[in-house]
C-alpha cells in the first residue's frame, strides 16, 4: 500500500470487507490521486492501481479512507497497448482494426475467513461502438480483482502499404483522432527499423516527437487522422495504416 494514507479505523474496517461483513460503496475518488496511464507492449505485465473505498461510518467533515492494491495487468496480444487506470476502472485501448477481450479474475472472502477463486468474470466490457477499447469495472465490494489479462483479434479492416525508405519520410496517418503514437510505430514493418515520429506543432512553433525504443521520454503521445509526420527510418519498411 502506497500513496493514499490509511487511519487506523481503516484496519478495523478493512477486517470486516475481508470477511464479507461489509461492502464496499462507491465513492469520489481522493482528490489526491492522479489517473494513471501506460504503455504496455506485446507479453509485457504491469501494474495499476485499484482504490476501494472504506466503509466507516459517515462523521461530518471527516473524508473517507481508501486502500490502493496494485493489480497486474498482463498483455496477451500482440499489439502495443494503452491501459488508464483513474482507480476506479480500466480503460483498456487496442489499435484500431482489433477486438479486445478482457477478462478480470477476482477472489471473494468467506464469513469464515477464507476465500473462493471466481475464476474470469464480466467485469469487463466493450465501450459501446470501439470494439478496440475495453472498460473494466475493478470495484469489487467483498470480491477483489487480483489481476487482469486482455487479449487481441483482427477485425475485418482494409489496409494499405506505404512504402518508406531510409531517412525521415513525409507520411499522413489514417489512424482515428487520439490514437496513441505507440500504436502507429507498432505498424511498421520490419519491426525496430523506426526510430523516431515526428510532427510539426503550429501552436508551440516546433516539432514534437515520440521514439519507440524511449516512450515515455517523448512529448508526441497521440495523433489525430491525416496528421502530417515524418517517419524517421534506420532502413527501408513499410507502413500498414488503414484505408480511407
Amino acid at each position: 500500500m502506497r500513496g493514499i494514507p490509511l487511519r487506523f479505523p481503516t484496519l478495523i474496517a478493512l477486517a470486516l470487507i475481508e470477511t464479507g461483513v461489509l461492502q464496499a460503496q462507491p465513492s469520489a475518488l481522493p482528490p489526491t490521486f492522479e489517473p494513471e496511464t501506460i504503455q504496455m507492449q506485446p507479453g509485457e505485465t504491469a501494474r495499476l492501481p485499484r482504490l476501494t473505498v472504506i466503509p466507516l461510518p459517515p462523521r461530518q467533515g471527516v473524508p473517507p479512507d481508501y486502500l490502493r492494491q496494485d493489480v497486474p495487468v498482463v498483455n496477451l496480444s500482440d499489439q502495443v497497448a494503452t491501459v488508464v487506470s483513474d482507480g476506479q476502472v480500466f480503460r483498456i485501448t487496442l489499435p484500431a482494426g482489433f477486438t479486445v477481450r478482457a477478462d478480470v479474475t477476482a477472489i471473494r472472502y468467506e464469513s469464515d475467513g477464507t476465500y473462493t477463486a471466481l475464476g474470469q468474470g464480466t467485469a469487463c466490457r466493450s465501450e459501446p461502438g470501439s470494439s478496440h477499447v475495453a472498460v473494466c469495472n475493478m470495484q469489487g465490494g467483498v470480491t477483489r480483482p487480483v489481476s487482469v489479462q486482455f487479449t487481441a483479434t483482427r477485425t475485418s479492416q482494409n489496409t494499405e502499404a506505404v512504402t518508406l525508405s531510409l531517412g525521415c519520410n513525409n507520411v499522413s496517418l489514417t489512424w482515428p483522432n487520439n490514437t496513441s503514437s505507440a500504436t502507429v510505430a507498432a505498424a511498421v514493418r520490419p519491426s525496430g527499423t523506426l526510430t523516431a515520429i515526428w510532427r510539426f506543432d503550429a501552436a508551440r512553433g516546433r516539432f514534437v516527437g515520440f521514439a519507440p525504443l524511449f516512450p515515455r521520454e517523448g512529448d508526441l503521445s497521440e495523433v489525430s487522422r491525416l496528421d502530417a509526420v515524418f517517419l524517421c527510418m534506420s532502413g527501408p519498411g513499410t507502413l500498414m495504416r488503414p484505408a480511407l
